[in-house]
């Protein structure tokens, strides 16, 4: 027999009772409908790629679904930037580090850095736009010398994971050292092997490597070579636009140094690598990567009605297990016109009453990752988008049956569509 599980969420951000957790996958919250569906140590920017690499018509980012994370406003975000809070996944785990360039084969190895390493359960993201204004790298090429001495670069990374991203969100990254970067006084010894190259401090969120440009992003062309992939792409343009002071913002810093020279590092500007960027130069901003862990994330849905799409923008819902919620009513199928719509669904969470959950229905004998369908109750403001309660029953398989319990109290009911009989399982989320 399969069941097919409704589960109801809470909000953009769900909560969950642990105990009430369906074990359709090793998670208990089954699969998210999106990262579930990569495979383990996926690319998907170099996996979506169908146009030319290292070329102004590199199509592998903007094949790459996005996703929303973090704040926008300008009021809650360090240096008050109004951003699209748009992230595209770079890698899912596991992928090791590696020591790469992102140019093709020359003499030496000034340009050669140490990839991000992703561990398994989590995914690389890197934000479409940069979020802050522009700043110098430093005065010479060291990232940090020690937990709290440290480079300009490194102490806005430190700023934008401390103003960027709410608490919650915060409790989803990993937060470790970053790899390929100098951790001396200066590196000019002319290889990340003769230097230290992890960071003494701990990131939330780190600027790329030069070696990630390969890796994540199929960047191995000329330093000078234009590519698509790495052009941003939100609010700020494919220059990533002026900055609201000084100079014009031209693009963003990598972590990376010129291994050769002290006074030199790496960065983008105007989707061009440039390999020997002096610290000094105050074009450039911080495009931030993190380290998202997938443990407690249910939900990868439709950013506007939380449903299942093949395209657009994702907004994620996470599990926050201190949380709880109370079904006031029992949630119920009713047929409205042509469509079968999931109904009554109302309630509190910690004590206060809910005016919006969300759903999410699954297949626990299908591990292809798929979430059949999903959604939401309410109006969402933000996106000026109505709820979904529609259940897809027409795509469901014949002869499915399923049952229906909610809040521990068992309640089948039974829908006849056609000549199938449908039964739902729901948890309270």
């Amino acid at each position: 027999m399969i069941l097919a599980m409704f589960m109801l969420l809470a909000g953009v951000l769900a909560v969950v009772p642990v105990e009430d957790a369906v074990a359709a996958e090793s998670s208990g919250y089954g699969p998210d409908g999106y990262f579930s569906k990569l495979s383990d140590g996926a690319r998907p920017v170099v996996d979506n790629e169908t146009g030319t690499p290292n070329s102004p018509a590199a199509n592998g980012d903007t094949n790459t679904r996005g996703i929303m994370f973090g704040e926008t406003n300008a009021s809650s975000t360090n240096d008050n930037r109004t951003l699209t809070g748009i992230y595209k996944t770079l890698a899912k785990g596991p992928v090791d580090t590696e020591v790469l360039s992102f140019q093709p084969a020359t003499t030496g190895n000034w340009h050669k850095s140490s990839t991000t390493t992703v561990l398994e359960g989590e995914a690389l993201l890197w934000a479409d736009e940069v979020v802050t204004k522009n700043f110098d790298y430093s005065s010479r090429n060291t990232f940090d010398f020690s937990a709290s001495s440290r480079s300009t670069i490194a102490t806005k990374s430190s700023d934008v994971g401390k103003n960027n991203y709410s608490s919650f969100e915060k409790q989803q990254l990993r937060n470790d050292p970053v790899e390929g970067v100098c951790t001396v006084s200066s590196c000019r010894s002319g290889s990340e092997s003769n230097s230290p190259a992890s960071s003494k401090g701990s990131y939330l969120v780190f600027p790329l490597s030069s070696g990630d440009m390969n890796k994540y992003l199929n960047h191995t062309g000329n330093h000078n070579s234009g590519d698509a992939n790495l052009a941003c792409r939100g609010s700020l343009g494919t220059t990533c636009g002026p900055s609201e002071s000084g100079p014009s913002l031209v693009g963003y810093w990598l972590r990376s140094p010129n291994w050769n020279n002290e006074e030199q590092v790496i960065a983008v500007g105007n989707s061009k690598v440039g390999a020997m960027t002096v610290t000094s130069s105050d074009g450039y901003g911080l495009r931030p990567a993190l380290r998202l862990r997938l443990d407690n994330l249910l939900l990868s849905g439709n950013k506007g009605n939380q449903g299942q799409s093949v395209s657009g923008d994702l907004r994620l819902t996470f599990v926050d297990t201190a949380a709880r919620v109370v079904l006031s009513k029992t949630p119920r199928l009713e047929k409205n016109g042509a469509n079968w719509e999931l109904t009554d669904v109302d309630g509190t969470v910690n004590g206060f009453t809910k005016t919006g959950f969300g759903w999410k229905l699954i297949d626990p004998e299908d591990d292809s990752g798929e979430v059949v369908a999903s959604g939401r109750t309410n109006k969402d403001t933000a996106t000026n988008t109505d709820g979904n309660m529609v259940v897809p029953c027409a795509s469901l398989m014949p002869v499915r049956i399923t049952r229906c319990q909610c809040g521990g109290r068992g309640m089948v009911l039974p829908q006849r569509v056609g000549r199938i009989v449908r039964r739902y399982r729901c948890r309270a989320w």
